[in-house]
C-alpha cells in the first residue's frame, strides 16, 4: 500500500512539474519573439544611421567638414605601406592635423617616422 502511495506522489509531482515547465517554455518563447523583434528594429536603425549620405550630411552641415582638395590627397603603394610594418590609428591622426574626413588607406603616405596628410606631417601617437 505504501508503494502505491509513493508512486502516486511521484506521478502527481511529475505531472505538476510538466505543467510548470510548459508555462516556462511559453514565457521563454514570448521573450524570444520580443528579442527577435527588437533585434530587427535595431538592425534597421543601424542601417539607417550608417547610411553614407546621412554621415556625409552630418559631417558637412553640423561639423563643417569638407572634402579634401586634390592636392591634399597623396597616393601610396599599399604593398609598400604594409611592408614597412607601420600601423596607425586613422581617427587619431585625422584629429591631430585637423583633416576633414577620416583619411582612407590611400589618402596618406608614410615618410620615415611621420605620416603626411595634405601637406602636414605628424608623428604617430601625437
Amino acid at each position: 500500500m505504501g508503494a502505491v502511495i509513493a508512486l502516486l506522489h511521484v506521478y502527481i509531482f511529475q505531472h505538476f512539474r510538466c505543467i510548470d515547465l510548459s508555462f516556462q517554455l511559453e514565457e521563454l518563447k514570448q521573450k524570444q519573439a520580443q528579442a527577435a523583434a527588437l533585434n530587427s528594429e535595431l538592425k534597421l536603425n543601424i542601417a539607417t544611421l550608417s547610411r553614407p549620405s546621412r554621415i556625409d550630411q552630418i559631417a558637412r552641415l553640423r561639423l563643417g567638414l569638407t572634402q579634401p582638395l586634390p592636392d591634399q590627397v597623396r597616393e601610396y603603394d599599399r604593398a609598400e605601406w604594409r611592408a614597412s610594418g607601420f600601423r596607425a590609428v586613422y581617427a587619431r591622426e585625422s584629429r591631430a592635423v585637423g583633416a576633414s574626413f577620416l583619411p582612407s588607406r590611400r589618402s596618406r603616405r608614410e615618410t620615415g617616422n611621420e605620416i603626411e596628410f595634405g601637406g602636414n606631417s605628424v608623428r604617430p601617437g601625437t
